[in-house]
């Protein structure tokens, strides 16, 4: 399962957790410690209006309004970084979007 966390433009990847709870809060205390972004993973992409995140085993023809979730970003250029992180039993991957001037 993935999430969108708005206020931190972070998309929260599920790996392990007891809970959504935990894991949203979890994803907060590691932003919040500033995690170890992977050089690996930054990357600029732009936004031209709201993009769809949906499971890529569901054919795009096939995709209801459940399977999916809208985000909506301001267009513009956007940093993206992702890291894997953990915290007592919460594992999860965090990508996060930051506007660029």
């Amino acid at each position: 399962m993935t999430t969108y966390l708005t206020a931190e433009r972070l998309f929260v990847r599920w790996a392990a957790a007891n809970s959504e709870a935990d894991l949203v809060a979890a994803a907060k205390r590691a932003l919040a410690d500033q995690p170890d972004w992977d050089d690996d993973e930054d990357l600029n992409w732009e936004v031209q209006e709201a993009v769809v995140l949906f499971d890529s085993a569901v054919p795009g023809a096939e995709l209801e309004p459940d399977d999916r979730l809208i985000v909506d970003l301001e267009p513009g250029q956007y940093r993206v970084r992702a890291t894997y992180t953990k915290d007592e039993g919460n594992w999860m991957i965090l990508v996060q979007l930051q506007p660029t001037i």
